[in-house]
């Protein structure tokens, strides 16, 4: 019996993807757009000390403060803000 429920489940996902070359081409497709709305979402101070700590050779939080005439503790705390609101974007409900 779990022989047969194994196969279903394949002949399932087949169907479901026909057509498609690799279905994780098309998933990551849809997460990179999904994120790309998300971090959109973001207001300007949020998305910037997210990008200066990402993207800027990993910058800590007291100099992104310091660039943006914060202290280290209301840089981070935008950024926990801004992290919260993109994980809330991809529960797996959402998925």
């Amino acid at each position: 019996m779990k022989n047969e429920k194994i196969f279903f489940e394949r002949d399932l996902i087949s169907e479901i993807f026909e057509g498609v070359e690799n279905p994780f081409d098309e998933l990551a497709g849809e997460m990179k757009n999904k994120l790309v709305k998300s971090l959109s979402g973001l207001s300007d101070q949020e998305y910037l000390v997210l990008s200066l700590f990402h993207e800027e050779e990993m910058m800590n939080m007291k100099e992104i403060g310091e660039i943006m005439g914060l202290d280290e503790p209301e840089a981070n705390l935008i950024r926990s803000k801004a992290i919260l609101k993109l994980k809330t974007q991809f529960t797996p409900a959402s998925l």
